[in-house]
């Protein structure tokens, strides 16, 4: 069953409030990948290395936890139990991701003649710099990535933002916004990303688990990550 609309309609300000907010989250989500990008930087030595590691370690614990208490904020969640239910929705879920993205592969390639989205690409040659980049890029895409943007994408923004619209609308309307912070050149890898995103948020709203989403996204970007990382 899908989340049912609030009893009281949201007040203008508090969606203002809340739209400010979700755009602070995303800001801060940026500068957190920041340290990470600096690791490709040239001749650094062991300490520096161990300095921005730290300081992207400390950069993603502190977004993750200020992301989950917005999410608390605006939502308390039933229950946090994956069900057996869940379990086959989130494989379902997983399989559509993997069908549609072979898809849009498919016609981006045969359309525009590219293999790769720019997300991609800019990702894969961050990681051909070192195999330190390559660990941390890994680490970022699998676990920290999935977390957040579900956070953001999925729990704070449908529950906190768009929870008075049709399922269906802020279904596609989170697909969308999600897409927006990917890199895309085209029509074809925005669309990519977009399904994608309302893949995920079809699950969220199904189950009404955080974790069910975040759950798929981790699947999802684990395998790309490990291919990525395989080619290395």
């Amino acid at each position: 069953m899908f989340f049912v609309k609030e009893k009281e309609p949201i007040r203008w300000r508090t969606y203002l409030k809340r739209i400010g907010l979700l755009a602070l989250l995303l800001f801060l989500y940026q500068l957190a990948e920041v340290p990470m990008s600096l690791l490709a930087l040239p001749h650094l030595s062991l300490p520096w290395i161990i300095f921005i590691l730290i300081c992207s370690l400390v950069a993603v614990a502190l977004i993750i936890w200020y992301a989950w208490y917005c999410y608390q904020k605006v939502y308390q969640q039933v229950s946090h139990k994956i069900t057996k239910s869940n379990i086959y929705l989130i494989i379902g879920g997983y399989l559509a991701t993997v069908v549609m993205a072979q898809v849009f592969t498919f016609l981006n390639s045969k359309i525009y003649g590219q293999e790769d989205t720019a997300n991609d690409i800019v990702l894969q040659t961050l990681m051909s710099h070192n195999s330190i980049i390559l660990v941390a890029a890994c680490i970022f895409g699998i676990f920290v990535a999935p977390i957040v943007e579900e956070l953001l994408f999925r729990g704070f923004l449908m529950r906190g933002i768009l929870v008075n619209l049709k399922p269906i609308y802020a279904i596609i309307i989170s697909g969308l916004l999600f897409s927006s912070i990917h890199l895309s050149s085209n029509p074809i890898s925005f669309a990519l990303y977009a399904t994608i995103g309302m893949i995920l948020a079809y699950i969220y709203a199904k189950t009404d688990k955080i974790e069910a989403s975040i759950t798929v996204h981790m699947i999802n970007n684990a395998v790309a990550m490990i291919l990525m990382a395989l080619g290395y």
